[in-house]
């Protein structure tokens, strides 16, 4: 038997033509639809009116809430009727007392309600409802005094408003907002000290020793050359005898001594770590005096008025 090459190459293209005009027809049909299915999905949207929402015919302020100062929004959700009065009111975001005040104030609202094709429907909406604290009330202008006396013509004249106020007090050279003060009654008492201010500040917080019983102290962190001591707002670099022994000052000189951690006042100067300042005593106007008697030392302190003081 003999097969012709020419006769199969035409069956293959005749194959190949009918699968071509299949898919065509299959492709035509399909794209037909999609358009028919768009067609109808357009005719349905234009054949439904538009839906006019409700309008807000007269609304009344709500109350804002005694004690309260903020201004806020809330946000309220409303039914409108076929009649244009609302209901289900409810308050979908805001907090009281502000929501409780937003909800009383939209039920009392009046709406032309919700249409379509010019007939009203029921519709739900929701409305934002602003809170802002009422500004204070300005005082009333003084009136003219009319026993004043003024004659027949005359224009009385307004009393004159007071406009400048004048406050006195006392004020603390040396106050900070973070310091600590220690007294001299409170020095006696703290065992350790030996009477000394200056060595009593190891009790506060924030303040180490570098050793128990040194003088000299890390303040936050901060090491002891970078802490300043003052003495009337005069600086003392050396503040103790042998760098352990008694100070240079005698106690009894000192009233007080304040230690300032942070946010001292700038007359003091650029320190990294504290401040530790004392204050002195005032002058005595009659005979007085105190001692010292330790193992290791011993101390003694007289003052007296002279020249009538």
């Amino acid at each position: 038997m003999h097969l012709d090459g020419t006769g199969g190459e035409r069956s293959l293209r005749v194959t190949c033509r009918v699968l071509a005009l299949a898919l065509s027809l299959v492709f035509s049909l399909f794209v037909a639809r999609t358009a028919r299915a768009d067609a109808d999905a357009g005719a349905d949207a234009a054949a439904e009116p538009p839906i006019e929402p409700p309008r807000a015919l007269s609304h009344a302020e709500p109350a804002y809430p005694e004690g309260e100062t903020t201004k806020t929004t809330v946000i309220v959700e409303v039914v409108v009727d076929a009649s244009g009065a609302p209901s289900d009111v409810r308050a979908i975001e805001g907090s009281e007392p502000f929501a409780g005040a937003a909800v009383s104030a939209v039920k009392g609202y009046r709406f032309e309600p919700a249409r379509r094709a010019g007939k009203p429907i029921r519709a739900r909406i929701r409305i934002a409802v602003d809170f802002t604290p009422p500004e204070p009330a300005k005082p009333e202008p003084i009136a003219p005094n009319a026993s004043a006396g003024a004659g027949a013509g005359e224009i009385a004249k307004p009393a004159p408003i007071a406009d400048e106020v004048t406050i006195l007090g006392e004020r603390n050279p040396v106050a900070s907002p973070t310091q600590q003060r220690i007294g001299r009654a409170e020095v006696r008492m703290i065992p350790g000290a030996f009477g000394d201010p200056y060595r009593a500040i190891d009790i506060l917080p924030g303040v180490v020793p570098i050793v128990s019983g040194l003088p000299y102290y890390f303040v936050r962190g901060a090491p002891p050359s970078a802490v300043g001591y003052f003495v009337e707002e005069v600086r003392v670099p050396y503040l103790f005898h042998f760098g352990l022994g008694p100070g240079v000052i005698q106690p009894a000189l000192i009233e007080e001594v304040s230690l300032h951690p942070a946010a001292f006042p700038a007359r003091y100067g650029r320190f990294a770590g504290g401040i530790i300042a004392g204050q002195l005593r005032e002058p005595a106007t009659e005979l007085r005096g105190e001692a010292q008697i330790r193992v290791y030392d011993a101390g003694a302190y007289v003052e007296s008025a002279f020249a009538n003081g």
